[in-house]
C-alpha cells in the first residue's frame, strides 16, 4: 500500500479477523470499495495466510467483488449493460431456433479468454444457459453470489452446458481459477 494512509497492515488484519465494530467495518468497507491498493492488499493477506497455514478465504461482501460484465436480461434477450473486461471483451452472438422448436432467436454473447469459451445465452423464460467449452477444460464450478451451484469433472474435454439460471451475480471457475464474474439482472 504505497499511496494510502487509511488501510495499515494493522487494520487489513483487523478486517481480516473481524475484530472491527459494525461502524468502523462499514467505513472500512466503502473505503475498499474506492481503493484499488487496499483491496489488493487484503486480497494479498487472505492468498499469504492460505498458503502458509491454510486459513480458510474471507468471503469478501458482494458489493466488494469485482464483475467483468452486467447484463439486462428480458424476454427478447441479453443486453449487455457494462463490460469492464480490457482486451478480451463479450461480444454479442445469435442462434436461430433448432428445426421443430417452438422459441424465437435465442440471444447471447460469447467470451474467448485463456483457451476457453463461455457463451451466455437467454431462453425464451427470464432465465438463461451457460455453455462452456474449450481443448483442456478439466473442471468447471458455477457460483450464484457466494453458494456453489454446479461443479463439474471432466475426465475429456468437452462442452458443459448449464441450463435454467435465474438472475443473479455468477462467478466461473475454470480449472480452479475464476475465469469471468458477471451479473444478470
Amino acid at each position: 500500500m504505497t499511496h494510502c494512509n487509511y488501510g495499515t497492515p494493522e487494520k487489513l488484519a483487523r478486517y481480516f479477523e473481524n475484530k472491527m465494530g459494525n461502524e468502523e467495518r462499514r467505513r472500512f468497507e466503502r473505503h475498499l470499495v474506492e481503493c484499488k491498493n487496499c483491496l489488493e492488499s487484503l486480497l494479498l493477506l487472505e492468498k499469504d495466510l492460505f498458503l502458509m497455514h491454510g486459513t480458510p478465504f474471507k468471503r469478501l461482501p458482494q458489493h466488494l467483488k469485482v464483475k467483468n460484465a452486467i447484463f439486462n436480461l428480458s424476454r427478447n434477450g441479453l443486453k449487455l449493460v457494462r463490460n469492464i473486461l480490457d482486451l478480451n471483451n463479450f461480444t454479442p452472438i445469435s442462434y436461430a431456433p433448432a428445426r421443430g422448436q417452438d422459441l424465437r432467436e435465442a440471444k447471447g454473447y460469447i467470451l474467448i479468454k485463456n483457451k476457453f469459451s463461455l457463451e451466455i445465452i437467454a431462453k425464451e423464460k427470464r432465465d438463461f444457459m451457460l455453455e462452456i467449452s474449450g481443448k483442456l477444460l478439466e473442471e468447471v464450478r458455477v457460483y450464484r453470489g457466494d453458494r456453489l451451484i454446479d461443479a463439474i469433472a471432466l475426465s475429456k474435454p468437452q462442452v458443459v452446458t448449464i441450463e435454467n439460471l435465474a438472475p443473479g451475480d455468477y462467478s466461473i471457475w475454470i480449472n480452479g481459477r475464476e475465469f469471468v464474474s458477471f451479473e444478470v439482472r
